[in-house]
């Protein structure tokens, strides 16, 4: 293969130097994310302008055509790069584009293969002549597919120089002068390739857009040395911001975001479109930070809630110029919501403890009341059955049938007694532990009410007491039924233990409102006003003797309490000392 280099030869092989030495710089000096794509379109650069040189220096058209095929995988290659790289610079955070970036390969590809093919289908170049200027150069008769190549090269770029011009603003000003320089060094072949594609190149078939490149080369060169274009310590200052956790936002005089770091956009769900977008679009933020937003300001640290339980620690930090001139605010922003989330979990912890605390004195002081009150309570029944057994022991053989019946029967009494008080502490004790399982059901007022009744008749007959019942046969509530049969055999028990003989009891009950209330009224001894207000509370009293000298626990009342509150219903009580006593069941009816 014969080669012989021309002028045109050498000024390509410079600029295949020239992008050489540029890619080598920019692989071994670029420090961000983007930079490789510099890197690699300086080489597709290069390529290009290699395979450049050895067509201008072939001699035969077969072998310029060879090196023509080559050209391609640079020049369809390296304004891809550029697009990529000129969106790293003008920091689009795009997903879609960074997940379809293939998509802008797929034409590039295809010319490349179709002018590796050309003899096939004639769509890159349907004919060859030598210039009439000479100088070895020959005419490229282009078809419609190095059309639609170069035009689809030239809209990369375009855009590519569009997001870069249009990022300008908020750029930093040393990256301006950097992103300055990339966007001169781009012109030239842009306005070259236009030259060459409308038939204006002052050289008949010679494509001088690979020419431009060495002027491209210089641009850069120049900006290497001047504005440090790579150079470490302008990408590591925005480096620092970016892989910092706390949000950087930098607010202008006129409270303009013309920076955040991906920290900020992570903490605030903002995005590119909020550079230089007013701070009020983020209202709670603006808010909270307005009042020290302005040029007399002094620096500020604030707690601050944001949406979605975020809790922000914000730094307001006034930035002067070197001569002290206001330029704007600096606002740090560091999440803090965990730590303070913790804060009010330990003060909840705090309030929890405490009421923990005062309800464990309280138990232990009910308990000391429970201990007393067996003592005092289980000591007669047990002291009865203890005495009358001893009786029978001694004196079995000289007592009289009937009496030793009428002595077995005050045995059977006072065991009835104490298993009664056992049972009601045990039933507490259950609602204390809160192990009562509920099942709640509709129940049927009366028929409740009479089968209590039946359960108490021995004691009522007894004293003589008449139980006058004024319930409507169709009265229901929605209740536990085991619970609430004990609620009203304990209330059924007071009122005949505090009623005198010969006396009556009235059962009544109403509906309103989707609840039933179920009244128990007694005409005994009655309550004192003194006792009335503590009466169903946890404060513990040894009980009052029935009219009788009827012995209990005092637990009974609590006990109804409880199991009435658990099945969402209230208990309520009126009397009148020596007139007598009403208690109030409100239960729902479903």
């Amino acid at each position: 293969m014969d080669l012989t280099f021309t002028v045109v030869s050498w000024i390509l092989f410079a600029t295949a130097a020239i992008s050489g030495m540029i890619a080598i710089y920019s692989h071994l000096k670029g420090y961000s994310n983007h930079q490789i794509y510099f890197t690699l379109m300086m080489i597709m650069i290069a390529e290009w302008a290699i395979m450049s040189t050895l067509e201008s220096a072939a001699l035969e058209i077969p072998s310029k055509i060879f090196w023509s095929k080559l050209e391609y995988i640079g020049a369809m290659t390296s304004s891809v790069f550029f697009l990529r790289y000129a969106t790293g610079v003008a920091e689009i955070r795009n997903k879609w584009f960074t997940r379809y970036y293939f998509v802008y390969w797929i034409l590039p590809v295809l010319i490349i293969v179709l002018a590796a093919t050309n003899e096939l289908h004639n769509i890159i170049w349907q004919g060859f002549s030598w210039s009439p200027a000479g100088n070895n150069i020959l005419i490229y008769h282009h078809g419609p597919g190095f059309l639609v190549a170069m035009g689809y090269s030239l809209v990369l770029v375009g855009i590519a120089l569009f997001n870069i011009i249009k990022a300008l603003p908020e750029m930093p000003y040393i990256f301006k002068r950097q992103a300055w320089s990339v966007i001169i060094a781009s012109i030239f072949p842009v306005i070259s390739a236009i030259i060459y594609v409308t038939g204006n190149s002052p050289v008949e078939g010679l494509n001088i857009t690979i020419l431009s490149f060495l002027l491209t080369g210089i641009v850069l060169l120049f900006g290497i040395t001047r504005y440090k274009i790579f150079d470490i310590a302008p990408f590591a200052r925005r480096r620092l911001t970016e892989i910092l956790r706390d949000g950087i936002l930098i607010i202008d005089p006129e409270n303009k975001i013309i920076y955040h770091n991906p920290a900020a956009s992570e903490l605030l769900k903002i995005q590119s479109r909020y550079f230089y977008s007013d701070l009020g679009d983020i209202k709670w933020l603006y808010n909270e930070c307005v009042e020290y937003l302005n040029e007399t300001s002094t620096d500020k640290e604030l707690i601050a809630q944001g949406p979605e339980d975020l809790w922000l620690n914000i730094q307001i930090i006034k930035i002067t110029d070197d001569t002290k001139n206001y330029k704007g605010h600096l606002v740090v922003l560091r999440n803090v919501t965990i730590r303070k989330k913790l804060e009010i979990q330990t003060s909840g912890l705090n309030d929890v403890l405490f009421n923990s605390h005062k309800q464990l004195l309280e138990l232990n002081a009910q308990k000391d009341k429970i201990l007393s009150i067996i003592g005092h309570d289980l000591k007669t029944p047990f002291h009865q059955i203890t005495s009358l057994s001893q009786i029978l022991k001694e004196d079995i053989n000289g007592l009289d049938k009937d009496t030793v019946i009428e002595l077995i029967d005050d045995i059977i009494k006072a065991s009835e007694s104490g298993y009664g008080i056992l049972e009601e502490i045990l039933e507490w004790a259950k609602t204390q532990r809160d192990s009562t399982s509920l099942n709640p059901q509709q129940i049927n007022i009366l028929k409740l009410i009479e089968e209590i009744i039946d359960s108490l008749n021995i004691t009522a007959a007894n004293k003589r007491i008449e139980f006058i019942k004024v319930i409507p046969e169709d009265a229901i509530f929605f209740a536990d039924k085991n619970m609430t049969t004990i609620v009203f055999r304990n209330l059924l028990s007071n009122a005949i233990k505090f009623s005198y003989p010969g006396g009556k009891i009235i059962l009544s009950s109403t509906s309103e409102s989707g609840k039933s209330t179920i009244s128990i009224q007694d005409f005994g001894v009655g309550i004192p006003a003194n006792e009335l207000s503590s009466l169903l509370t946890n404060s513990f009293k040894t009980s009052r003797q029935g009219t009788w000298g009827e012995k209990g626990t005092g637990l009974g009342l609590l006990l109804s309490r409880e199991l009435i509150y658990k099945n969402n219903g209230t208990i309520e009580v009126e009397s009148e000392q020596e007139k007598g006593t009403t208690f109030k069941i409100i239960l729902p009816v479903e």
